[in-house]
């Protein structure tokens, strides 16, 4: 299992590990999401619906069966929109004082939510 999800991290150039994502909404709708477990399909909580210009964390411990070194994704749902994933993983670590933040910019049909480059320790 273990050579399976350091394949599946690679695969999805996941190398930021974080026990915690964010999401900040800087784009012209109020959106929702899941971090979702790329190797199980589990997924956390859903965030609750949000406006542009605010920021929801979650913890990863609550993805049921999560495991340290497991890649995840956000999946992001636009109101009245299509739904997109984050667009570069993370690797959950249940050690790790960090978070990794995504941005999301745009309108419902036509956006995109980016992982910050710089925040986080590898």
């Amino acid at each position: 299992m273990r050579s399976f999800a350091l394949l599946a991290v690679a695969a999805f150039g996941a190398t930021t590990t974080v026990k915690k994502i964010c999401v900040t909404n800087s784009a012209g709708f109020v959106l929702h999401w899941t971090a979702k477990d790329v190797l199980t399909d589990n997924q956390g909580a859903d965030s609750g619906k949000y406006p542009i210009d605010q920021t929801r964390c979650q913890d990863l411990t609550a993805i049921p069966d999560i495991q340290d070194g497991h890649p995840i994704l956000p999946t992001i749902h636009a109101v009245l929109g299509v739904s997109h994933d984050g667009d570069k993983a993370v690797v959950f670590n249940s050690t790790s004082d960090e978070s990794a933040t995504y941005t999301c910019t745009g309108a419902t049909l036509t956006y995109s939510c980016k992982l910050n480059g710089g925040e986080v320790l590898v």
